[in-house]
């Protein structure tokens, strides 16, 4: 038996030989993570991170436009080489040397931004509007697009599986058309290349794409994270079950095929809450980590849907602010700049004001303003009563680089619509007067129509939809019906029939004068 086994043994010790050699080999030549391709847009002006794999204590040089960063694998392998900053341009060869050397091609060094949130960022262009128009004219080799595959994770990953990609239509046509007409707008303001990254899931919820330690850290988000590790202790304790249950559905089909008795129901494993797309930080754990800390110079956030159809939308603040300081905190470069789309009209127009949890999500998404070196952009007038994924993505994007333009480059540029100052009682005239900032040369109206979309209450707390007229930067506001006004609301519904904007045409933002709670306040 020991000669017949002979071939073999030796065949697997070659194999297992063979197989070591290889992936020595393999640590031979250093490695870079999964987000440094070829095609890759590099952010200038700033340190440039560049990090990878190695032989543990292997020296590793990255060199690339002229300059070199010098970096050693730690002894789990790990290593990470900081370039100084670049100027805009390219193509560049970046060149990674250890023990062998690794090169990536047709680099160039511009704008980098990461566009994140869940369908309508995610949206592609051809699904998009006047795509027939827009995607063959997206031939433009100096804006790159990489894609983060839909993963998610229970702990953070380093892998992310997307090559950097020249745009074309072909590249263009399943990228997110949010980002791609943000990028075109970026590419024509600033001349230089524009890297996009795609980080988007549809259907998601905030509290998913917020890693772990942040959403620990805050008492308010406790009551989510026990619900998912209850559930997971319970899907655990489930499975430790399984083994008898099974054996019991045997035991029972066994004896009904022998003709006594009815077959039983097969058993159904529990579901595993680590499967769940929406579980706490997975996106973050699958999407965002393994791009940290990849040069950026801001973010796009195009998301609260599914948290506002689900009653959240007064904890959306705090969520939302989380998460801007957990991304900051990761790349750990500043305040970079942050961008957020308010969600737009959608559903049929109330017939009478009420509350309203769209309403309130935005509101919410406006809070992010508190946080330094944020922008929001309004996109009340450009969506779609009957389709929540409104079609009209390039005016998002447009919008979107106007407020890049003012908050990320210094821009002296007006990126949005009127927004409310403040509000004056004036009560011989039963009238509210509201006053404006951001209002270009002038308030104005869509079609120069009657303004519409303001509602008046008094002490009673019950609005009533109201006259509204422009005088001068400001906006009075009355009804026959509210003797002794105490507050106004404009646009405060999930479809607003609102109409006013400054001389540029951009959305007046959502505002009310009153603190009065919400039908959302008290949910968690």
């Amino acid at each position: 038996m020991l000669l017949i086994g002979l071939p073999y043994i030796v065949a697997t010790v070659v194999v297992f030989a063979l197989t070591a050699l290889a992936a020595r080999r393999a640590w031979a030549r250093p490695t870079v993570a999964d987000v440094f391709t070829d095609h890759m847009v590099l952010q200038r002006d700033v340190d440039v991170p560049v990090w990878g794999t190695a032989n543990p204590g292997e020296s590793v040089t990255v060199e690339l436009a002229g300059a070199t960063a010098d970096g050693e694998a730690d002894a789990e392998g790990a290593w990470r080489a900081t370039l100084p900053p670049l100027s805009a341009g390219g193509p560049h060869e970046m060149v990674v040397r250890g023990a062998e050397s690794v090169a990536l091609t047709n680099v160039m060094v511009g704008e980098v931004w990461i566009a994140a949130g869940q369908s309508n960022m995610e949206w592609p262009m051809s699904a998009s509007l006047r795509v027939a128009e827009y995607l063959p004219a997206a031939t433009d080799p100096d804006l790159r697009l990489f894609t983060c595959p839909r993963v998610m994770f229970h702990e953070p990953t380093d892998r992310v599986d997307g090559p950097w990609t020249p745009c074309t239509p072909e590249a263009a046509h399943g990228f997110s058309a949010v980002a791609y007409h943000f990028g075109r707008h970026l590419r024509r303001e600033l001349g230089v290349p524009v890297g996009l990254i795609n980080a988007s899931w549809g259907g998601s919820w905030i509290e998913a794409w917020i890693s772990r330690p942040r959403l620990e850290s805050d008492e308010a988000f406790a009551a989510g994270l026990a619900r998912y590790d209850n559930a997971l202790r319970a899907y655990e304790g489930g499975m430790t079950d399984m083994p008898w249950r099974t054996h019991e559905y045997r035991v029972g089909m066994r004896t009904a095929m022998q003709g006594g008795g009815e077959f039983p129901a097969a058993p159904t494993p529990p579901a595993d809450p680590r499967e769940q797309a929406n579980r706490p930080a997975g996106m973050y754990n699958g999407m965002i980590a393994p791009v940290v800390p990849y040069a950026i110079r801001g973010a796009l956030w195009y998301q609260g849907e599914s948290n506002a159809i689900s009653s959240l939308s007064y904890a959306y603040r705090g969520l939302l602010h989380a998460l801007i300081n957990d991304w900051r905190e990761a790349w750990d470069i500043g305040a970079f700049p942050f961008l957020v789309v308010q969600l737009p009209d959608w559903l049929l127009p109330p017939e009478e004001p009420e509350d309203d949890m769209w309403a309130e999500i935005r509101e919410a998404q406006a809070a992010a303003l508190e946080l330094e070196n944020t922008g929001l952009t309004v996109t009340l007038d450009i969506g779609d009563a009957d389709d929540i994924h409104p079609p009209n993505k390039r005016d998002v994007g447009a919008r979107l680089a106007l407020n890049a333009l003012r908050v990320a480059y210094g821009r002296d540029v007006l990126d949005s619509g009127p927004t409310y100052a403040g509000m004056v009682e004036e009560a011989e005239e039963a009238a509210i007067r509201i006053s404006f900032e951001n209002v270009g040369s002038g308030l104005a109206t869509v079609g120069g129509k009657p303004l519409a979309g303001f509602a008046i209450a008094g002490a009673d707390r019950k609005f009533r939809w109201a006259q509204a007229t422009i005088e001068g930067d400001t906006v009075v506001v009355h009804s026959d019906l509210v003797r002794h006004p105490a507050a106004v609301r404009y646009a405060w519904a999930s479809n607003p029939l609102c109409n006013l904007t400054n001389d540029s045409g951009l959305p007046a933002r959502p505002f009310r004068t009153d603190d009065w709670p919400g039908i959302t306040d008290d949910n968690q």
